[in-house]
C-alpha cells in the first residue's frame, strides 16, 4: 500500500512555518495538505489550558504574569494523549494516501520521536 509523504517543519513560535508550508503547497507538483498541532489544538476546550489548580484537569498548565505566559507550558498526560491524537489524525491522512506538510513546534527533545512514532505505529508520548 502506498502512503503519503510527510514534510514536518519544526521551528519557534513565528519563525515563518506556515508561509513556508504555502510556498511548498505552491511550488510542489504533487499536492500537499497544510496540517499542524496549532490547528488541532483550536479544537481543545479553553478550560483545558490555563494555570494549575488542584483538582482541576489541564491538558496544558500555563503560568500568567500579568495575562501574559511567563514560560512555556507544562504538557500533561491528558495533553500528551490530545498531540497523540493529533499525530494519529495526521498519520491517517498519509494512510489514506495524501501528502502533508505539517508546522509544529517540539520544544522536549523526548518529544522528537512522537509525529514519527505515530505514523510508525509507536507511542505518541515518548
Amino acid at each position: 500500500m502506498t502512503t503519503g509523504e510527510v514534510i514536518l517543519l519544526n521551528g519557534t513560535s513565528s519563525v515563518g512555518k506556515s508561509t513556508i508550508a504555502r510556498s511548498l503547497q505552491d511550488q510542489l507538483e504533487q499536492p500537499f495538505l497544510h496540517t499542524g498541532l496549532d490547528h488541532f489544538l483550536r479544537r481543545v476546550p479553553a478550560r483545558l489550558i490555563g494555570p494549575p489548580v488542584p483538582g482541576t484537569v489541564r491538558g496544558w498548565e500555563v503560568d500568567l504574569v500579568d495575562d501574559a505566559l511567563s514560560g512555556p507550558p507544562t504538557i500533561t498526560e491528558l495533553g500528551y494523549q490530545i498531540i497523540g491524537g493529533t499525530y494519529a489524525a495526521i498519520a491517517a491522512y498519509c494512510r489514506a494516501r495524501n501528502n502533508v506538510v505539517v508546522d509544529d513546534v517540539i520544544e522536549r527533545s523526548a518529544a522528537r520521536g512522537a509525529p514519527r512514532g505515530s505514523c510508525t505505529g509507536g507511542s505518541p508520548t515518548t
